[in-house]
């Protein structure tokens, strides 16, 4: 789509951010300019920046960035705990008491946040050394902007925006990165390092009693906590802990993303709709997103596998898949214009070594601290440091790691909005139901169907390849924000660009979570490959030929030398009268010619075998039917009955004589190839004869099937799928695929002769545990709520 251009009543500015020292630019975007790029707002274009949560300790200057021990400036969630006495609840049976299990109060501080540009690194959270150059462009800035969409379906299915256009308005506010680019900068200037990003923090969560009296230091019963429920802060018994935790995502963007604010719609009434609307979502808070989080590209991520040697066996045996109908005469079918054999493919190797590949990106969790033991009753984001209060370092290999995971989440729309409600005493945080609406539903739900698709349904998954409809901005083009569905992959995928597909790629070179960092592993012996296909094909298509089909004959008046003009039998003119006694004529019969042309090794469609039999064994049968008003008597050309004027037929050709009620054998336009005299020129000879070739009717006037000797595919050429200028085209795959589905079409062993096989056995590193993707995630509906408040 083109994005839309909307007044330009204000003026658009561009706020160039740069952050070196204290150092702010403004510069004007022009606004028309602006206008055509994502309509009237406020655009800010970041440069040279870097964000670091840092602490009181330290001097602030650049020379101190380094020292990663100041980063604690915090973020604390202040511990209430609960409520009422229904939380306390822990066993649900309505008494709270000692039966309870105790429930304590969350005290949490996330400090040292850091956002910079990606160095590889994962054992930082912040790069100082390098800013993110320039987070987005000119023409593809972040903007802030106010606008107006019309035709937004409200909630009430018995209305329509066709009937009533006023009641489908919204005016939101949004806040949007730069959009994706649909081809990835290459240089930090023109906002590459806004696809490398890196962010990273800590957090401490402690577990403090309600009943306490709560200060921020180590000392007191707060952290006191029994093992089931009372009111008494207890002195002697001590469950105190803390959980302490890394987050850093090295290489990553959030371009592509978009946060709208709007007041809803109306339409559910005073009562839940049938359709389960809440009420709660007329006239109320809406917010929207598209939340991308994307490590880039990962279709072709795959570890490196080295062996020490390789040997391919090619089985001798070929399995032929036959796609033929039951006729296999079908033109129009396609199980009739592929034929299909494999046999199978496989490699011994010998001391395999799995390496990951350069430019692996990953999202790492960390709980395992090294160095000098830390108080495990405080936090750095508060505490004035000392040895048992510094910044914390964790180990350098350990942690969960999501190696470049891919996060697109569509959380709502402006016709499914996320809503904010409560009863009076709880919160509800909802993403409403989709109506039973078609002008709803049709725009969220999407028809996976490769044939016989409903394109009314316009919902689409957003993954890192694509994100809805496409948008051009002079001429660049960059991924749009309009799907409905989301899509979570973790490592080494497969991506179907035909269907906007993600699966998880599941061989021995596939890596994605793990538990600790992955790194290389060498192993020793001998070890099969997984088994491939070498898959050979034959393809064919109808061909058509028209011809003409002539032949000769002499109409006569029926007397010797008078007897006036008489009608032709063949629908011609009439003939005779002022002493003429016959007419030289000729008919003509327009036809047609199917049959198959095979595909050979040079791409051309050609080969054909196999002629038809010839049908019409007298002059009378080739012309294609009795004369006008003549009755057939017996199964030669004699006639009986002739009516008054209606001229009879001889076998004469000029000058060569008289006889009764006979052709004269003519003409027969030829196929090209064809010779002979019976065939091809006719005859002239008084007796019946052979008078040419029936091409497409035979006696019942129906078109004959090819010849069996055309139809087979024995002696055609079997193509490899990519070889000699060929290529399996994705329907004769499709057909392939649903002939035989146990063989892996992505694996053709006839175009892996410089492609090693993946190795069967799990020759990875034993804490991989592989690839992972949800594709395709639709949230119909979503709840939470508060309890107890």
């Amino acid at each position: 789509m083109t994005a839309k251009s909307y007044h330009k009543t204000l003026l658009a500015t561009l706020i160039g951010l740069s952050i070196t020292g204290s150092a702010y630019a403004l510069e004007e975007l022009n606004d028309s300019s602006l206008g055509e790029a994502t309509g009237e707002g406020i655009a800010f274009l970041p440069q040279d920046f870097s964000f670091v949560a840092r602490g009181e300790a330290g001097n602030g200057l650049s020379t101190d960035l380094a020292n990663r021990a100041n980063d604690v400036g915090y973020v604390r969630l202040i511990p209430v705990g609960p409520l009422t006495t229904s939380t306390l609840d822990y066993n649900r049976n309505g008494t709270v008491n000692n039966q309870d299990v105790f429930v304590g109060k969350a005290d949490i501080f996330l400090y040292g946040a850091a956002l910079s540009k990606a160095d590889g690194n994962l054992n930082n959270r912040f790069n100082h050394l390098a800013g993110i150059k320039s987070w987005g462009t000119a023409t593809n800035p972040w903007i802030l902007k106010l606008a107006t969409e019309r035709n937004v379906p409200n909630f009430n299915v018995n209305s329509s925006c066709a009937t009533t256009p006023d009641d489908c308005v919204v005016t939101y506010l949004s806040y949007e990165m730069p959009l994706y680019d649909r081809v990835l900068p290459t240089t930090p200037e023109t906002g590459s390092d806004a696809y490398n990003l890196k962010l990273g923090l800590w957090a401490d969560a402690f577990v403090r009693n309600p009943f306490a009296a709560e200060n921020l230091t180590a000392t007191g019963t707060q952290f006191n906590t029994p093992a089931t429920y009372t009111t008494t802060v207890p002195t002697t018994l001590d469950r105190a802990n803390r959980l302490r935790l890394q987050m850093v995502w090295d290489g990553f963007s959030v371009n592509g993303s978009r946060l709208q604010t709007f007041q809803t719609l109306a339409g559910v009434g005073t009562t839940e709709s049938n359709q389960g609307v809440s009420v709660f979502a007329n006239n109320t808070l809406g917010l929207a997103g598209v939340l991308r989080f994307n490590s880039g590209d990962s279709s072709n991520l795959r570890a490196n596998v080295t062996v020490a040697s390789r040997t391919r066996t090619t089985g001798t045996t070929w399995t032929q898949v036959n796609g033929n109908s039951s006729t296999g005469t079908n033109f129009d079918s396609e199980l009739d214009q592929y034929n299909f054999q494999y046999r199978t493919v496989q490699e011994t190797v010998t001391n395999p070594t799995w390496s990951m590949p350069t430019g692996a990106r990953a999202l790492r969790l960390s709980t395992r601290e090294t160095g000098t033991t830390q108080g495990k009753l405080v936090t750095p984001a508060i505490s004035t440091p000392t040895a048992v209060s510094a910044a914390p370092t964790f180990d350098a290999s350990e942690g969960l790691y999501f190696y470049n995971p891919n996060i697109n989440l569509v959380l709502g729309s402006l016709y499914q909005p996320l809503i904010l409600g409560t009863d009076g005493r709880n919160f509800n945080f909802e993403l409403t139901a989709i109506p039973n609406k078609p002008e709803i539903y049709k725009r969220i739900y999407t028809d996976y169907r490769t044939t016989g698709r409903d394109t009314s349904y316009l919902g689409s998954t957003c993954n890192v390849h694509q994100c809805g409809t496409d948008i051009s901005i002079d001429g660049q083009n960059y991924q749009g924000y309009n799907a409905t569905h989301s899509s979570i992959s973790i490592g080494s995928t497969v991506y179907d660009p035909t269907q906007n597909l993600l699966s998880a790629y599941k061989g021995s070179d596939a890596f994605g979570v793990s538990f600790g960092q992955l790194n290389s592993r060498s192993t020793s012996g001998t070890f099969q490959t997984e088994i491939a296909y070498d898959v050979q094909y034959q393809q064919r298509q109808k061909r058509v030929r028209n011809y003409v089909f002539t032949d000769l004959y002499r109409l006569r008046d029926g007397t010797t030398g008078s007897g006036g003009a008489v009608a032709d039998p063949y629908g011609g003119s009439t003939c005779g009268g002022s002493g003429t006694t016959s007419c030289d004529r000729y008919i003509n019969t327009t036809a047609s010619h199917t049959d198959w042309v095979y595909l050979d090794a040079n791409g051309n469609f050609t080969n054909t075998t196999g002629a038809y039999s010839l049908y019409c064994t007298t002059a009378y049968a080739c012309l294609g039917g009795k004369p006008v008003g003549v009755t057939v008597s017996g199964s030669g050309d004699t006639y009986t009955g002739t009516p008054t004027n209606i001229g009879s037929v001889v076998n004469s050709h000029p000058g060569a004589g008289t006889g009764t009620n006979q052709f004269i054998a003519g003409l027969s336009n030829c196929w090209t190839g064809q010779t002979g005299a019976a065939v091809c020129n006719g005859t002239n000879t008084t007796s019946q004869g052979t008078h040419g070739l029936s091409h497409v009717k035979d006696a019942a006037n129906s078109q004959l099937a090819p010849p069996a000797a055309n139809t087979s595919w024995n002696g055609r050429a079997w193509l490899n799928t990519q070889a000699n200028g060929q290529v399996l085209n994705g329907t004769a795959m499709s057909v392939f695929n649903n002939i035989q589905s146990n063989v892996n079409a992505n694996r053709q062993a006839s175009v892996i002769t410089s492609n090693p096989l993946p190795v069967a056995a799990n020759i990875s590193p034993t804490n991989n545990f592989g690839s992972a993707v949800i594709d395709g995630l639709l949230i119909q509906h979503m709840k939470l709520t508060t309890k107890g408040l």
